[in-house]
């Protein structure tokens, strides 16, 4: 996942909002979100396999909830939320999502599926890159 966040923001300048692990036409890709200086956002796709960019667009039905980025010296990059969750729950992480509502503390939402095939949604502070939460898909 973060190779793949790298190698979008290699094809686009800005910040990574969010990564989603998908199928495409059969084969596995990263839906990643950045979005530039400028706030527009672009929706690149990575492949799995080989880590090359296969397709890059403006996402034209922009559903961020305003300026959601993750901004100033004190934010947790993806990287480190990522790392964070894989410290709290060890697996694969499948996506990941940068959210600050407004009036609450900005984190990630980090979606980790561990060895037995379990899905876990691990909360990491945007702030502090600390785990404030884990909550495991019931399904």
């Amino acid at each position: 996942m973060k190779q793949a966040a790298d190698t979008a923001r290699k094809s686009v300048a800005g910040t990574v909002t969010s990564v989603d692990l998908e199928g495409q036409q059969g084969k596995a890709v990263w839906k990643v979100d950045v979005v530039t200086d400028k706030g527009v956002e672009h929706e690149v796709t990575v492949n799995a396999a080989d880590g090359k960019v296969t397709g890059s667009r403006v996402d034209q039905d922009d559903d961020r909830d305003g300026d959601a980025t993750p901004a100033g010296p004190a934010r947790t990059d993806l990287g480190r939320a990522v790392d964070a969750s894989l410290g709290k729950v060890p697996g694969t992480v499948t996506s990941a999502e940068f959210e600050d509502d407004h009036g609450r503390t900005a984190a990630w939402q980090v979606d980790v599926t561990d060895a037995k095939g379990t899905e876990h949604e691990v909360t990491v502070d945007a702030g502090s890159g600390e785990v404030t939460a884990t909550d495991t898909d019931g399904d």
